[in-house]
């Protein structure tokens, strides 16, 4: 494992205690700040760790969201996690880790409790039309299959408008803002519980089933194609 990041055994315990998956989180690594939980996976995957890794923080230093945007980090009010998956798939199959990723993230927020949900193609689950988390897929692709893929979630959790820079506080939210109080433990384990449920490495079972899913959070039944 990385030795460049302090590592938190405690937390790793407290959540490794009350997470009821079969892959996902499977080891599970907690760390302080790091530059971002994708980077840190990313390191651990050229390595050879296994599929359902996953990488907690509490604090990032450089997050970041598509085409290389900033993600803004709000120490101890949100959640930062990265899952390595290494589906038996074929290359032209990753834009499903993108849906996964979204219907995961948006199915954890309505099991919280957070009301009015959205995904917005590529990486955004919004409440109420703001953005409550987002999603970063970034795979490895070998000859014509996935070698592997990190699928990194920013959510947002106990954040209050003022918590932003003023250029967010009219688009970002979080489970707080949205009248639901929870734990950031709790989000983790929710978020990883969703994700295995919807993961399956050795093919295409339960792809109707996420299609469906994703149509209802989305708004459309069409496939989405990353760019």
């Amino acid at each position: 494992m990385s030795t460049d990041w302090e590592r938190l055994p405690e937390w790793e315990s407290r959540l490794r205690a009350g997470l009821n998956t079969e892959v996902v989180g499977h080891p599970l690594v907690a760390y302080g700040a790091v530059s971002s939980t994708n980077d840190v996976l990313k390191e651990l995957a050229l390595k050879g760790a296994p599929d359902g890794l996953t990488v907690v923080a509490t604090h990032q230093t450089n997050g970041r969201g598509r085409r290389g945007r900033t993600w803004v980090s709000c120490p101890g009010q949100a959640v930062y996690l990265s899952v390595l998956l290494r589906p038996e798939w074929p290359g032209a199959d990753v834009t499903w880790l993108g849906v996964l990723g979204g219907v995961a993230a948006a199915e954890a927020a309505s099991v919280l409790g957070v009301k009015e949900l959205l995904i917005k193609w590529p990486n955004d689950v919004l409440a109420r039309g703001r953005k409550l988390g987002g999603v970063l897929v970034e795979p490895r692709l070998g000859d014509e299959h996935i070698d592997f893929a990190v699928l990194g979630i920013g959510f947002n959790v106990q954040q209050q408008p003022e918590d932003w820079p003023g250029e967010l506080r009219e688009t970002a939210t979080s489970c707080l803002a949205e009248g639901v109080e929870v734990a950031s433990d709790l989000v983790v384990r929710t978020l990883l519980e969703q994700l295995d449920r919807w993961y399956h490495p050795a093919g295409k079972d339960h792809r109707t089933e996420l299609l469906s899913a994703w149509s209802r959070w989305s708004g459309t039944d069409r496939m989405p194609q990353l760019d």
